[in-house]
């Protein structure tokens, strides 16, 4: 069984206090997905992991951590990149490992950073997986989904060490805090949009994609795409879920413990490249 952290909704204003809040601790996981229940769907489960020593924060979807990540580092530079392990099997000696840069970061104030996007359209909600009887739970937040017509967005922001108070105004829910190794703080918050036609254009052309490139073969694939947001210049990533339609998935979800296989394919300029784990 899964194991499920509840969260408080803040509406109106969010704030992020001058003292320091309760957080996980340097070196831990926050994980999250979006669910919901009575419709039977969900969002794929996503980590971010923070350094015990250093500044950086990791992040990627939860089953493909040890293969593919996304490393935020405290020297501003932020890398998709097979892990050491991955790129020995996957990469040729004299290829870079790293498959996307980023150097930028969007300033807000008092020494807070937006440095992350992750979107995750009702529309890409997929059937909920069985769990995996032999499997350690693992707390897990898990977020309302926003309902039909809508997009759940992940924002993930830093706080530089000795930054002061930050407020958000709006609706959102609170995912969560974390201290990293030199102090850095990190406040993860989740809001609710109407999808926009170009954004379910966008999945549709990831889920198209990867059912040309054989997603359809495996036991339970799931989707997401990576790009760069056109007005801050930050990583944008999205969550893309099942790429086959309804009526080809099967009426019984296979329990899969096996090996995440990832395959990454480039696309265009505008969508940059999907991953198929």
């Amino acid at each position: 069984m899964r194991q499920g952290v509840s969260v408080r909704i803040v509406r109106q204003t969010g704030v992020m206090a001058d003292t320091k809040p309760e957080s996980t601790k340097p070196g831990g996981t926050l994980r999250f997905r979006v669910e919901d229940r009575t419709r039977g769907i969900e969002s794929s489960t996503w980590s971010l992991v923070g350094s015990r020593k250093s500044g950086d924060l990791y992040f990627s979807g939860r089953e493909i951590m040890g293969d593919l990540k996304l490393s935020m580092h405290e020297s501003g530079i932020t890398r998709m990149a097979w892990t050491t392990i991955a790129a020995a099997s996957r990469v040729a000696t004299e290829t870079d490992r790293v498959i996307s840069r980023w150097t930028a970061s969007h300033p807000l104030p008092a020494g807070w950073a937006l440095v992350l996007r992750l979107s995750i359209p009702d529309s890409s909600l997929s059937e909920i997986l069985p769990p995996i009887p032999e499997r350690p739970t693992k707390p897990t937040v898990t977020l309302p989904a926003a309902g039909a017509g809508r997009t759940i967005e992940v924002r993930v922001l830093l706080g530089e060490p000795g930054c002061g108070g930050l407020r958000l105004e709006g609706e959102f829910v609170e995912v969560g805090r974390m201290t990293l190794g030199d102090g850095t703080l990190v406040w993860v918050t989740a809001w609710s949009y109407p999808t926009t036609p170009d954004a379910e254009e966008q999945l549709v052309s990831v889920r198209a994609r990867a059912i040309s490139d054989g997603a359809s073969e495996r036991p339970v694939p799931r989707v997401f795409a990576w790009g760069t947001d056109n007005d801050m210049g930050i990583p944008f990533v999205l969550d893309a879920g099942d790429p086959r339609p309804p009526e080809a998935r099967p009426p019984v979800i296979p329990r899969y413990d096996g090996p995440p296989d990832v395959v990454v394919r480039t696309m265009s300029a505008e969508s940059d490249r999907f991953g198929v784990p």
